[in-house]
C-alpha cells in the first residue's frame, strides 16, 4: 500500500521455481515502481478525499474505511507466499513476472468499478468503493514484496544499497506528485480521478516487458562484512523495527483525520490535498540526504530524533484544528503544516533506518515470509480503529474526539512496540 512501503528490501517468498540468473534493469523497477506508487499511493493515502468528495464520507466512515483498508492488506502480506507457490505447482506457465502484471491489471480494473457504477447506474453506489478497497488492499500487500524481490535480486552491497537509495527516492516523489494531481479535480471529479489511477495501473503493466519471467538468485550473504560491523548496529536494527510499525499505525490514524481537520480549518477544496501531502515532502528529502550523507550510521540519536519527532508531529497535526480557537484560524492552518512536516521528517528517519541496519545486519531474509509486512498492516488498523473508537466516545462520554484518538494511539503504540519489540528478540534469539 505505500506505497506501503518496502520496509525491506527483503525478497518476496517466490514459487517453488528455478530464480532467474538475468538481474532486471534497474530502470525498469523504477519505472514500475514510479508509476505503481502514483497509482497505489494515490489511492492508499487519498481515497478518504475521494470518498468524502464522491459519497459524502464522513469521519466515522473513513475510519471505518481505513479499518477495512488494514485487515485486507494484512490478508495480502501474509497469502502471498503461499499462494504463489501453490499457483506454481499447479501451473507450469505461470511465472512471477505473470503474477505481478495481473496484480497490476487486477488494481486496474477494480479502480473502474466505482467510476462504472456512478455512470450506468442511478444513485450513490458507495458500496463499490468498499469493493475496491477490499480487492486494493490485498492486491497491494501483494504486488509490492514482489516488486522488491525483482529490485534486490543479484543485487549485494553497494550496488543494493544504491538501488534501494533510488527505489525509494522513486516512490516517494511519486505519491506526493499523485497528490497533487489529483488536488485540483478531487473535488469536481473525483471518480474519473480514481478511473484514471487505474489505467496507471495498466500501464505500469507494460514495462513489466522488460522483466525477466522470475527474479534473479539472490546473491548470498556476506558474513564476514556482516560479523564487521558495530556491535551497535544489532542493537539499532532492533530499535529502528519498533520504531517503523509505531509510525505505521499513526499514518493509518493520521490519513483519514486531515480529511476532517482540513473540513475543520475551512481549507478550500482544491487545497486541501496539497495541505495534506505536507508530511510527504520530507520525506523525499531525507530520502536523498540520507542516501548522500552517511553521517548518521551507527549514531543513536537518529532513533531517538525519529520518535520524538513522529510523535510530537502527530499530536500537534491532532491538535491543530482545536486549537485555531486561541490561535486563529491561520495559526491553526500553520500548527498543522507544522505537526505534518515534523510527523514526516520522524517518519522518513525511521524509515530509513530500519531499511539501513537490516541490510548491513545481513538479516534482509527475515522477513521474507511477511511476519514484518503483516505488522504494518496491523498498524494500518489499528490506527483507523482508533480513530473510529474516538469518534463513536467522544459524545457518548463527554471527551473531546482528539483526546480520545491520542489516548487510543498512546494505548495501540505501546501494543505494537510490546510486539514488535518480542518478534526482533525472537529473530536474534534464532
Amino acid at each position: 500500500m505505500r506505497p506501503p512501503p518496502p520496509t525491506t528490501t527483503a525478497p518476496a517468498p517466490e514459487p517453488d521455481r528455478r530464480a532467474s540468473g538475468r538481474r532486471t534493469p534497474l530502470w525498469a523497477v523504477l519505472a514500475v515502481t514510479f508509476l505503481g506508487s502514483i497509482g497505489t499511493g494515490a489511492v492508499a493515502n487519498g481515497v478518504f478525499f475521494l470518498a468524502e468528495s464522491a459519497y459524502g464520507f464522513d469521519k466515522a466512515q473513513n475510519f471505518q474505511l481505513g479499518v477495512w483498508m488494514g485487515i485486507t492488506y494484512i490478508a495480502g502480506a501474509l497469502a502471498i507466499g503461499p499462494l504463489l507457490r501453490a499457483a506454481a505447482r499447479r501451473f507450469d506457465w505461470l511465472s512471477t513476472r505473470a503474477a505481478l502484471g495481473a496484480l497490476l491489471v487486477l488494481v486496474g480494473l477494480v479502480c473502474q468499478i466505482p467510476p462504472a457504477a456512478g455512470w450506468l447506474l442511478a444513485g450513490e453506489h458507495a458500496w463499490t468503493l468498499w469493493l475496491s478497497v477490499g480487492v486494493f488492499g490485498p492486491a497491494t500487500g501483494a504486488f509490492w514484496p514482489i516488486c522488491e524481490s525483482y529490485l534486490s535480486g543479484a543485487r549485494r552491497g553497494e550496488r543494493l544499497r544504491s538501488a534501494v537509495g533510488r527505489f525509494n527516492i522513486t516512490w516517494a516523489s511519486a505519491v506526493v506528485l499523485s497528490y497533487w494531481l489529483m488536488a485540483p479535480v478531487v473535488e469536481g471529479s473525483p471518480l474519473l480521478v480514481l478511473a484514471l489511477l487505474g489505467l496507471v495501473h495498466v500501464v505500469a503493466a507494460v514495462v513489466l516487458l522488460w522483466f525477466p519471467a522470475e527474479p534473479a538468485a539472490h546473491a548470498p550473504e556476506d558474513d564476514k562484512a556482516s560479523e564487521s560491523n558495530p556491535a551497535s548496529y544489532r542493537r539499532l536494527l532492533t530499535v529502528f523495527r519498533v520504531l517503523l510499525p509505531l509510525s505505521y499505525v499513526l499514518l493509518a490514524a493520521l490519513n483519514p483525520f486531515l480529511v476532517a481537520a482540513t473540513a475543520a480549518l475551512q481549507i478550500e477544496p482544491g487545497w486541501k490535498m496539497l495541505l495534506a501531502s505536507m508530511w510527504m515532502l520530507p520525506r523525499v528529502v531525507l530520502f536523498f540526504a540520507f542516501e548522500r550523507w552517511h553521517g548518521w550510521h551507527g549514531r543513536w540519536w537518529m532513533p531517538i530524533a525519529a520518535g520524538a519527532l513522529f510523535v510530537a508531529g502527530f499530536a500537534l497535526a491532532v491538535l491543530a484544528p482545536g486549537l485555531q480557537d486561541v490561535a486563529g484560524r491561520t495559526g491553526g492552518i500553520a500548527l498543522l503544516v507544522v505537526g505534518l512536516v515534523a510527523y514526516g521528517t520522524g517518519m522518513s528517519m525511521a524509515y530509513v533506518g530500519a531499511l539501513y541496519y537490516v541490510l548491513e545486519v545481513g538479516e534482509a531474509q527475515v522477513d521474507a515470509g511477511g511476519s514484518h509486512e503483516a505488522l504494518i498492516g496491523v498498524g494500518y488498523t489499528l490506527g483507523p480503529a482508533c480513530g473510529l473508537l474516538a469518534v463513536l466516545g467522544a459524545d457518548r462520554l463527554g471527551v473531546s474526539f482528539e483526546t480520545l484518538l491520542l489516548v487510543g494511539i498512546g494505548a495501540s503504540c505501546l501494543g505494537v512496540a510490546a510486539i514488535a519489540g518480542l518478534l526482533s528478540i525472537s529473530r536474534r534469539a534464532r
